[in-house]
């Protein structure tokens, strides 16, 4: 469990998939719920959207789905506090759920070594939802690795690639054809609202609606960049009015 100290960027990250700032009506997240439900993937699947927009929190949520020791308990969502799911939280290195980035050096060989896990049977999860392996900045994949990655999407039946991206058009056009694209934009100003104010609530701090909205909207609903400044706050105000906000953030426009 996190502690009460625990920076609210870390501390109210989803754990599940109702727990994502968009909602569980939101297209993609109503899709990877289905998804669940029905123990039904496809085995390459490329999320897409800007910065802060939930692509790797969705990620490392399915990552817990396909770890989760208590999956029983619930046709869809991760319990996220059971041995594999924090495992997968915290770590990504299996060996359920793999989280690499495009960037790093040898990530030929980390996958590699990788895959090489899935060989074994699962333990204590879900014996039938595959493995996950999350590749993040995919687009900055050279194009042979590229290459290669389609190579295992279509050989490693056992397994479950997600790439992640900001810009899908740097994929290879036989990636793009290959996975199943979900697309992932930045929370409403309203459900950004929504979210400060519960973590407001809990964290037993007055935040004025208006003083929600105008973090809202300077950080563009980001859910992270919006925890962030709502923390911040925390340390020198318990009730935080549109005046506070703008002294910690200036009266300019939209940062």
């Amino acid at each position: 469990m996190t502690s009460s100290n625990d920076d609210f960027r870390t501390k109210y990250r989803p754990r599940r998939y109702d727990q994502l700032w968009q909602g569980v009506d939101y297209p993609a997240i109503k899709r990877l719920r289905r998804e669940e439900e029905l123990v039904r993937y496809p085995r390459g699947m490329i999320f897409a959207g800007d910065y802060g927009c939930g692509k790797t929190s969705a990620a490392r949520i399915r990552g817990m789905r396909t770890s989760c020791w208590n999956y029983k308990n619930d046709p869809c969502e991760p319990c996220g506090d059971c041995p594999g799911c924090r495992k997968a939280r915290s770590e990504g290195d299996g060996p359920d759920y793999f989280e690499l980035d495009a960037t790093q050096e040898k990530l030929r060989a980390y996958l590699d070594v990788a895959l090489r896990k899935t060989s074994i049977a699962k333990a204590q999860s879900h014996p039938y939802i595959p493995r996950v392996f999350f590749i993040d900045e995919a687009h900055r994949a050279s194009p042979k690795t590229q290459e290669t990655l389609l190579k295992d999407i279509e050989d490693h039946q056992e397994a479950l690639f997600i790439l992640s991206t900001t810009q899908p058009d740097k994929l290879d056009v036989a990636l793009l054809k290959r996975c199943t694209l979900y697309e992932f934009q930045a929370p409403t100003v309203e459900q950004a609202m929504s979210h400060l104010q519960e973590v407001a609530q809990a964290e037993k701090l007055t935040l004025d609606p208006d003083a929600a909205r105008l973090i809202a909207e300077r950080k563009k609903g980001v859910p992270r960049d919006c925890l962030g400044v709502l923390y911040d706050l925390s340390f020198t105000e318990r009730h935080i009015t549109v005046p506070v906000v703008e002294a910690a953030l200036g009266a300019g426009s939209p940062q």
